[in-house]
């Protein structure tokens, strides 16, 4: 869009009309729809849509360009709240919906819906929990010794 602006303003002389498939393809924000109407036709531009022409001329063409202009905003402000009521259903029946943390890997349960379930490095990650907050162990020593895959107790002090 900045590229088309750009070439508008240069050769606004040379061109006329700007043309598009659809109106939702033009922008999907109402606010910068006109913003940006407004502008092309200050250039002397007129902006129209292919498959859903308006005569601009016409005052009552003005509620269609608002419905053309709004819809795609609104569809993608319901996508985003199914998106998040999705997310949040899915949370809440215990499934995890994003990359896995340290010490799980993405499984599915019996009826194939994704779960979290542990892997290799589960009980280092419980370890972790465990041992760190109760000062046994330093975050560095730990890791240390979890990558040789043995805890070993040599390392079991209290931070200094």
């Amino acid at each position: 869009m900045k590229k088309l602006i750009d070439y508008c303003r240069k050769n606004h002389r040379d061109v006329d009309e700007l043309l598009f498939v659809k109106w939702d393809r033009f922008s999907r924000n109402t606010a910068e729809s006109y913003n940006k109407i407004n502008l092309f036709q200050g250039l002397g531009i007129n902006v129209n849509a292919i498959t859903q022409p308006l005569d601009m001329s016409i005052p009552e063409q003005g509620i269609l360009l608002a419905v053309y202009l709004s819809a795609p905003e609104v569809e993608n402000l319901r996508r985003s709240q199914n998106v998040i009521a999705g997310t949040r259903r899915a949370m809440k029946e215990g499934r995890y919906v994003s990359s896995p943390p340290k010490g799980y890997s993405m499984g599915r349960d019996a009826s194939k819906k994704p779960v979290l379930v542990p892997n290799e490095d589960a009980d280092y990650i419980r370890d972790a929990f465990e041992l760190m907050p109760q000062g046994f162990i330093t975050l560095k020593k730990y890791l240390a010794s979890s990558k040789r895959k043995v805890l070993n107790p040599a390392l079991l002090h209290f931070q200094e």
